[in-house]
């Protein structure tokens, strides 16, 4: 697997992920993520990549590689991931915890994203049509119909 790069909008906040495949890309519609990007959906490539503190895991997999001391962050809940973003720009770079999230609209080099489900539909606000699976919460969670009318 070849690293993948990744920034904020000035460009001052770089990271890289190396030698890891994302677990699950896919599009989450949880009222958290809706609100914290402002979006009907959000995008995200999910990494087995435990980071509870700081924004640099042990086994070097993750790494902020410049503008660190411009990376703060946001935990709206105890148990939920720290949302990290761009003191300068304001930029969501990465949601980090037992997992990295890291946004497709932040990457620079070595990946495209290609999601594969929707999560968290149950709380969607916005129906999607597009023929990927739809989980009521994660993707352990219970599968909903395909494209079902009645859910958007």
């Amino acid at each position: 697997m070849a690293s993948i790069g990744g920034q904020c909008l000035c460009s001052a906040v770089k990271f890289e992920i190396h030698d890891v495949e994302p677990a699950i890309q896919c599009y989450c519609h949880c009222e958290t993520c809706r609100k914290v990007r402002s979006a009907p959906i959000v995008p995200l490539m999910l990494f087995p990549i435990d980071l509870p503190y700081g924004f640099a895991d042990k086994e070097g997999k993750f790494k902020v590689t410049e503008g660190a001391d411009l990376v703060t962050s946001y935990n709206h809940t105890h148990t939920g991931p720290r949302r990290a973003f761009c003191k300068r720009c304001g930029s969501a770079v990465f949601n980090c915890g037992k997992w990295i999230a890291i946004f497709p609209s932040t990457i620079t080099s070595g990946a495209s994203f290609k999601p594969e489900c929707h999560i968290h539909y149950e709380d969607s606000i916005m129906p999607m049509r597009d023929g990927l699976p739809k989980y009521a919460q994660g993707p352990e969670s219970q599968k909903l119909e395909e494209d079902s009318p009645e859910k958007p």
